[in-house]
């Protein structure tokens, strides 16, 4: 935990003009869990009670919500896997409740998702649409990722998947390999689900750490304890990432580096040492949350410089945004036209920064 707590001291929170107290860094970061028997010493045994059942109470109200769900899907033969949230936190805390989280992340195939929509508006979830014609929202489907979605009365809100990664990974198995792979994951004795595969989790977490430039110190913790804690085959884990084991060999090293995660076999340090990992990681988090990360597609982030790799790197490239979208209605016969959206756009964004230069 001294690791964590010296980690946390070098965070941008904790280094600004006017920084945060570790307590509130640490809630930011999503870590004040793993440290509070240091920064919380002073509260009553009243305190951590009424916290604790708080917590309790917020999570079984997500997973009743939870087992709803699960259970209209599985009634119309819909293949469902939960992610993160509830999840993650039985299968690294042995605890549902352990770990907070403010939504619930569900994965389905791509075609079920026009299905999943249905269902979750049948069972009172709304979403924004911000797209209008259905050219749009076949877009939506064919490029983008995920939709949310909120349920005004129980107060939980559900990001329905039916792509894994964002397109700056490049890596994207399909559906059926994911479940082909997956596991029952129980609880408590409310309901079990169907989540990712060890391997897939260790990997799923390495990504989205990495697709959101680890911005939080949770992001890193928590692939290092699945890192430490799953049972998996590291060979099946490196053969499954393929071209983008550097990524993974990233994480890694920052997991090792920094919070002295034990390794699994195969491992190859991506930096040169520590200060190398904690300069990375603090660049990372000084970058604005929303910029894209166009840095995952760097040459030493691929295995082999093969057309494969070449191929990988345009697509995420070139994949039409929410915003590439929304900028201009086309029938659904010419929904492969965003893609030409998309480069005018960048072409236009390119321009404009030329200038202000």
């Amino acid at each position: 935990m001294q690791n964590l707590l010296n980690l946390l001291d070098q965070t941008p929170q904790r280094r600004q003009a006017n920084p945060l107290d570790a307590l509130t860094a640490a809630r930011l970061h999503g870590i004040d869990r793993c440290l509070e028997n240091i920064l919380e010493a002073s509260a009553t045994p009243e305190q951590r009670r009424s916290s604790n059942l708080q917590r309790v109470a917020y999570g079984l109200k997500m997973i009743a919500s939870l087992k709803e769900v699960v259970e209209l899907f599985r009634s119309h033969e819909l293949r469902l896997m939960v992610l993160k949230g509830p999840v993650i936190s039985s299968l690294l805390y042995a605890d549902p409740y352990y770990r907070s989280y403010g939504d619930l992340d569900l994965l389905v195939h791509s075609q079920d998702a026009a299905q999943a929509h249905a269902l979750l508006n049948e069972a009172g979830y709304s979403s924004f649409d911000a797209f209008q014609g259905r050219g749009q929202r076949l877009a939506e489907s064919k490029y983008l990722k995920a939709r949310s979605y909120h349920h005004p009365q129980l107060g939980v809100s559900i990001d329905l998947h039916w792509r894994l990664l964002s397109q700056w990974v490049a890596h994207e198995p399909s559906f059926d390999e994911l479940w082909s792979r997956r596991q029952s994951v129980q609880l408590e004795t409310i309901t079990t689900c169907q989540s990712l595969g060890n391997a897939d989790q260790v990997i799923f977490l390495a990504f989205h750490g990495s697709q959101d430039g680890w911005q939080k110190l949770r992001l890193l913790v928590e692939f290092g304890l699945a890192v430490e804690r799953l049972q998996y085959d590291p060979q099946e884990l490196f053969n499954l990432v393929g071209n983008r084991e550097p990524l993974l060999q990233r994480a890694l090293t920052l997991a090792v580096d920094l919070l002295s995660v034990k390794p699994p076999q195969g491992f190859r340090p991506f930096f040169a040492g520590s200060e190398e990992s904690l300069a990375f990681l603090l660049a990372s988090m000084n970058l604005a949350p929303d910029v894209p990360q166009l840095a995952l597609l760097s040459p030493k982030l691929w295995k082999h410089r093969s057309p494969a790799a070449l191929q990988g790197a345009a697509k995420a490239l070139l994949t039409p945004s929410t915003e590439d979208i929304v900028s201009v209605g086309l029938p659904q016969q010419l929904v492969n036209a965003y893609v030409l959206v998309r480069i005018y756009r960048l072409l236009v964004k390119l321009a404009t920064r030329r200038q202000l230069k």
